[in-house]
């Protein structure tokens, strides 16, 4: 047993030449991502009453999973959003927004991508003076269309893409408190990202 794998029947060559080269690719094509962003206002709607009041910020983070037979790639990304909003009484909240999502890049030629993003969403709304804070979990979907220069193995990327994340919310200071409302909320990004 040893003895054919370490001295291979001519046969089982071409076989093992095809594993090792297709392992090599899919390794080659994997590979880690981080981006910044900026944005318009969060616009809400839902149960909560507020409204955006400045931009909105992203960092993020992500992991690409190989190839498939249509040039595509999958990816798992990290996402945090920070931005501002306003009761129509005034009083303003900061927002975040931490998200976990799988992410599907369509390869389109001359190095342009669409991409579909899908995950869950943890959303806080802290006061900035004496208010009732608010949380939930939810969901995130974000489409974009992102454009890569290559440089060497690596490439810088420029993207833009609208998202739209969902949760009811309800006050975290107090325990199972029930729902005081949902939020749901949209906004535009724009920025940059190094694949490595």
């Amino acid at each position: 047993m040893a003895h054919d794998v370490l001295y291979p029947t001519p046969m089982r060559r071409p076989v093992l030449a095809l594993v090792l080269v297709a392992a090599t690719a899919a390794t080659a094509s994997a590979g880690g991502y981080v981006g910044l962003g900026i944005g318009n206002g969060a616009n809400s709607s839902g149960g909560l009453s507020v409204h955006p009041a400045g931009r909105t910020f992203r960092l993020m983070g992500g992991y690409e999973i190989g190839r498939d037979v249509l040039h595509g790639r999958f990816a798992v990304e990290a996402l945090g959003t920070r931005y501002d909003m306003v009761r129509e009484d005034g009083h303003e909240y900061t927002g975040t927004t931490l998200a976990l999502a799988g992410r599907y890049n369509f390869g389109l030629g001359y190095n342009f991508y669409l991409y579909a993003r899908l995950g869950i969403q943890y959303t806080t709304l802290e006061p900035k003076v004496y208010e009732e804070p608010r949380s939930g979990i939810g969901v995130l979907f974000a489409p974009g269309v992102e454009y890569r220069i290559p440089i060497g193995a690596m490439a810088l990327a420029f993207f833009i893409d609208g998202t739209v994340t969902h949760a009811s919310m309800s006050d975290p200071s107090i325990p199972n408190s029930p729902a005081v409302g949902d939020l749901t909320s949209t906004y535009w990004t724009l920025g940059a990202a190094f694949y490595f």
